[in-house]
């Protein structure tokens, strides 16, 4: 090799091992987020795994219309209404509600049973002077039994503009409920609790076996359930033989809630 051309070698080694040993230092010396082969900044893959960040389900919201809380966690609930996890009821605001047959045929405003603990597991019921649809906080959970339907007692307060007011007292489960259901649908709203409602001009009930009926249409209706495929079933407010055997059956639309 002659002395020029060993020369040009050289030279060109020297070039190409500068120019592999920049490279090497600039990936090895790369910022955090930065592609070094572009020098742009790089998007960076997070994976999110904190629970905390997943938005909790809001159980007073109105998209729960017809989702009863004691079977929340049911398997056979619809997926709108279904909990995964038993809800975590300290603190979340709320309504009474009775299931009291008696007290629900009564005119309304509808008294709701207190509890009262007379021994260490026996607790009595009472009529206590607090109404249906009075907005309270739940300040204590004693939840029992098995994973569904939820049972147990809550320790509730009357709530004024949000803001705790007077004793508190103890109800069962099942007379309080997140939902203002008055607010739904008649059908989804007596998935909640009895319900005071009024016709709409022009509306005609049905019978059990689909007639019409020709009497003449009340003020107010008392109603309790709903039937897919055959309507909301409800009876006369002030009916004196209870009409629960032959019920005037009304479409969800046909019905404006009063209480």
């Amino acid at each position: 090799m002659t002395t020029v051309t060993a020369g040009r070698f050289i030279v060109l080694s020297a070039l190409l091992a500068g120019t592999v040993g920049y490279v090497l230092t600039s990936h090895e010396n790369a910022l955090p987020g930065v592609d070094p082969d572009l020098g742009q900044l790089a998007p960076i893959k997070t994976t999110v795994t904190d629970q905390t960040l997943i938005a909790p389900v809001e159980l007073g919201s109105l998209e729960r219309c017809g989702c009863k809380l004691t079977d929340a966690t049911n398997y056979r609930q619809p997926d709108g209404c279904r909990l995964k996890v038993k809800p975590n009821l300290l603190g979340v605001a709320g309504y009474l509600k009775t299931g009291d047959r008696e007290v629900d045929k009564r005119p309304p405003p509808w008294r709701i049973r207190e509890l009262k603990q007379t021994g260490p597991e026996k607790w009595d019921g009472f009529l206590g002077r607090r109404t249906a649809r009075s907005p309270v906080r739940v300040t204590d959970v004693q939840l029992e039994g098995s994973y569904t339907p939820l049972k147990g007692r809550l320790q509730v307060q009357v709530t004024d503009k949000g803001v705790n007011s007077g004793q508190a007292f103890w109800v069962s489960l099942q007379d309080f409920d997140p939902v203002p259901w008055w607010q739904c649908s008649a059908d989804k709203a007596v998935e909640h609790s009895a319900i005071i409602a009024r016709p709409k001009p022009g509306v005609r009930p049905v019978t059990l076996e689909g007639r019409w009926i020709t009497k003449a249409a009340p003020e107010r209706l008392w109603c309790w359930t709903w039937v897919s495929g055959k309507g909301v079933y409800c009876d006369p407010v002030g009916r004196k033989d209870g009409g629960s055997f032959e019920p005037w059956i009304y479409q969800p639309g046909d019905l404006e809630i009063v209480y």
